[in-house]
């Protein structure tokens, strides 16, 4: 859709009086044409039912979720009109990826956004029909390498190397990237995105510009609810939409079981690692992940024997943790140690170092590594592996 198309339709449900003018004024300049003032978003749904309407402008504090759901499933793209803080995100819970931030009598900055909103998701749309995204599976073996906290990461900073990237998560054990972003909705946008044939873009929320996140379910009972039908169709339609998607597909121990596995979840799984064109498998520097994560190494060259694999060691020390006593008790691998521990595979390895107060601070806040140490180790180290992981899709 193109705000330059003749009769293209809009309508607007915003109460407050001055906004509601400017934005009219500014959309009828940009070529679009009036369809409805509504007072309720609600009206424009019903409005819809009857005549076309291409877009619905809506404003408040405190939108109706429900009824900005229905529009979109309906195919309206639905633009939030907010002018306080506290508006943005509850837009955004809703899968509302477009925001515009109204400042009354600034009409050229007002109409400047608007027409650059329309540009960035045509132009969007024309390099994405033309080239498919690259498309990741963050993996580990079972117990708490960090998979999530580091696809979080990965994809802030493939973000903020100006890519549009997807984040996703397929946890059988329940997602958690919404607590992490502070989403404050508690449905699963998966489950909405495999129930449309909208965009993914306007269901994930957006957590910037070019970076949207799609939310498994906080109950692990509810991924059988997924439609399979939409299934097979969900990965493609990312790389069509996205530059760059990542996966956090949690653990893979059972890789066997999943593979063969009839429930939902676990083919919508199986179906994202044999399409993902890298497998970035999460270890920690200890002992028993190690040792985890090289028999998960044996399942998928045994389930999936072409996929490459990138090797990420989490949470590495820079100086050797190992000691023994009375007891032979031995505490974490250094860096030498994950290196030589994985000599005989010919992977690729990633070294993320330890910081576990700064780990613990970005899960506590619900914040990036990028935003709370942008000079830290940490940060250059998953800077480098976004890097990376981007020169491997232009090579």
């Amino acid at each position: 859709m193109s705000a330059t198309t003749n009769e293209s339709r809009f309508a607007t449900s915003i109460t407050r009086e001055g906004m509601e003018t400017d934005i009219v004024e500014s959309m009828q300049q940009l070529g679009w044409q009036i369809a409805l003032r509504a007072l309720d978003p609600s009206q424009v749904l019903v409005a819809a039912s009857r005549e076309r309407i291409d877009l619905a402008l809506v404003g408040g504090d405190r939108p109706d979720g429900a009824t900005l759901i229905a529009l979109m499933e309906r195919g309206i793209r639905v633009v939030g009109v907010v002018d306080s803080p506290i508006a943005a995100p509850r837009f955004q819970a809703y899968g509302v990826a477009d925001l515009i931030h109204y400042e009354a009598n600034n009409q050229a900055l007002l109409l400047r956004d608007l027409g650059a909103l329309f540009k960035a998701r045509n132009t969007k749309a024309s390099r994405h029909a033309s080239s498919g995204g690259r498309f990741y599976c963050v993996a580990g073996a079972a117990g708490s390498p960090g998979r999530t906290s580091l696809a979080l990461n990965l994809a802030m900073e493939s973000a903020d190397l100006g890519h549009s990237t997807l984040l996703a998560e397929i946890d059988r054990a329940g997602g958690t990237l919404a607590q992490q972003l502070g989403l404050i909705n508690t449905a699963s946008t998966l489950n909405r995105v495999l129930s449309s044939h909208l965009p993914i873009a306007q269901i994930a929320p957006a957590i910037s510009a070019n970076f949207h996140v799609l939310t498994a379910p906080l109950q692990a009972s509810m991924m059988s609810e997924l439609d399979p039908d939409l299934a097979a169709e969900l990965w493609p339609r990312a790389r069509t939409e996205f530059e760059i998607s990542i996966l956090d597909v949690g653990s893979v121990s059972d890789l066997f079981e999943i593979a063969s596995a009839r429930r939902r979840v676990e083919r919508l799984l199986a179906d994202a690692l044999g399409q993902a064109d890298e497998v970035l498998m999460v270890v920690a520097a200890d002992p028993q992940s190690v040792s985890r994560t090289l028999r998960a190494l044996d399942a998928l060259a045994a389930e999936l024997p072409e996929i490459p694999i990138r090797l990420i060691a989490n949470r590495v020390p820079q100086k050797s943790g190992w000691r023994s006593g009375a007891s032979g008790e031995r505490g974490d691998f250094s860096a030498t140690d994950v290196i030589d521990a994985f000599a005989e595979r010919a992977l690729v390895i990633h070294q993320v170092p330890l910081d576990l107060g700064l780990f613990g601070r970005a899960l506590k806040q619900g914040r990036g590594i990028s935003e709370l140490a942008p000079r830290s180790a940490v940060r250059k180290a998953i800077r480098q592996l976004a890097e990376d992981v981007w020169r491997a899709k232009v090579a």
